[in-house]
């Protein structure tokens, strides 16, 4: 018959041996895209020159965005073409 203090020996064993708990996953950050502010200030500026030049209606601000959305396309990875 075991004794409590092989109980307790065998308890504080069997609580030594429980694997670590995992350590959570390191938030992603987001990367900086490959264009600046001066970037995009300098294509709103074309898109606003030739918005007023044809007479369109807008203003800086959907100005400015279509210059993003624009940099951003340009420079977003190509896919090859084949698909998966």
């Amino acid at each position: 018959m075991p004794t409590k203090t092989t109980t307790k020996k065998t308890a504080a064993v069997a609580t030594a041996r429980k694997p670590a708990a995992k350590k959570p996953a390191a938030p992603k950050t987001k990367k900086a895209p490959p264009y600046s502010q001066d970037d995009v200030a300098l294509r709103a500026y074309f898109i606003s020159e030739k918005r007023r030049k044809l007479g369109l209606p807008g203003d800086s601000h959907s100005d400015w965005i279509e210059a993003e959305r624009q940099l951003a396309t340009e420079h977003r990875p190509k896919s090859n073409g084949k698909k998966p």
